[in-house]
């Protein structure tokens, strides 16, 4: 987060409001975390809680105040979906960011308009390009309007920190049973249903039984927490721990 801010503050004339609905965001974003102040961004939190748990009231008002572009997170949740086609009625530009899109629904109507509001999006944030493909193939989506690189990490920052926190890294492997010879997979992800995480964890589960040192250690919650315990009780190669904020 703070070194897209800082890259931000430092751009002449442009102005960021930063706005977080589930109180899920707010760890897994950073956007609820202390942060350094910069005179051109404006972090902002909506507390009431979703109609139909995925629809936000106070998108209305955001939607038509005057703002140059809005950008909508992926997946397009019904606020996103709303958002954007909002933005397209009164065409306001608006960019979509993404990986992929859940087409798990069943309706017909609603695909087509999630195909719509991506074509008519100014641009796309995804992370590289396998979902460039992505987007130019089931979308035909132009790919000079899709930008790669949403995903950005601080590798200069995280390498200096390995030493840091050496020890650390070792109580937590002594905490789970995981030898220092074993090769840990790690993933920490909001373990949504779509994303069909249980398949990756069966997956690893046969791995493991050709080589009893992988571990594969998920950190998370999500629709498929009973399944993915089950799977972990009957293998102990793999583990399952609860999320938590970067707070703690």
């Amino acid at each position: 987060r703070d070194p897209f801010l800082t890259a931000l503050s430092e751009c002449c004339g442009i102005e960021l409001h930063v706005y977080s609905y589930q109180e899920i965001d707010f760890g897994h974003n950073f956007w609820n975390l202390p942060a350094p102040k910069y005179s051109n961004v404006v972090l902002k939190s909506v507390t009431q809680k979703g109609v139909l748990r995925t629809f936000h009231w106070p998108l209305f008002k955001i939607v038509f105040s005057q703002y140059d572009l809005y950008v909508f997170p992926g997946f397009l949740h019904l606020t996103s979906v709303i958002g954007a086609l909002l933005c397209f009625v009164l065409h306001k530009k608006y960019v979509i960011s993404a990986d992929t899109v859940a087409d798990s629904d069943s309706s017909t109507l609603k695909k087509k308009l999630k195909m719509k509001l991506i074509k008519n999006a100014s641009f796309l944030f995804v992370p590289g390009k396998a979902s460039a493909h992505y987007f130019c193939k089931r979308y035909q989506y132009p790919s000079e309007r899709i930008c790669s690189g949403a995903y950005a990490l601080d590798t200069v920052a995280l390498a200096s920190e390995i030493e840091m926190y050496k020890k650390q890294r070792l109580k937590i492997r002594q905490k789970y049973g995981v030898l220092e010879k074993d090769i840990v997979f790690l993933m920490v992800a909001n373990m949504i249903k779509s994303r069909g995480y249980p398949i990756l964890a069966k997956a690893f589960s046969k791995i493991s039984t050709q080589n009893s040192q992988v571990k594969f250690m998920m950190v998370g919650k999500g629709e498929d927490d009973e399944l993915i315990d089950a799977m972990c009780h009957d293998n102990p190669n793999l583990m399952c721990i609860p999320g938590c904020s970067f707070e703690c």
